[in-house]
């Protein structure tokens, strides 16, 4: 298994390479800096997200990550009716 060191950075470089032969050759080099990103190019140029979604344990783990609390009041309407509604508190 591959062994990670913390490095703390003062400034963050991102070099871009027109393709993976070129970034070969500059490893080949040794042209590549181990505290530089390199985002290798390619015949796609678009950018890949892939959504993620929250289960409800880590919505609420971020909330309280930073110190939202959501409670949930239940509301009288004029009608005698009554809704709940999801409240932010900070």
């Amino acid at each position: 298994m591959a062994s990670y060191n913390d490095t703390n950075l003062s400034n963050l470089v991102i070099n871009h390479v027109p393709n993976e032969e070129v970034f070969n050759e500059m490893k080949a080099a040794g042209a590549i800096n181990p505290n530089e990103l390199y985002l290798v190019g390619g015949t796609d140029t678009t950018v890949k997200y892939t959504a993620q979604a929250l289960t409800e344990d880590q919505k609420a783990q971020a909330r309280s990550n930073i110190g939202v609390k959501i409670e949930t009041w239940t509301f009288t309407l004029e009608d005698g009716s009554t809704v709940n509604k999801k409240v932010v508190l900070q």
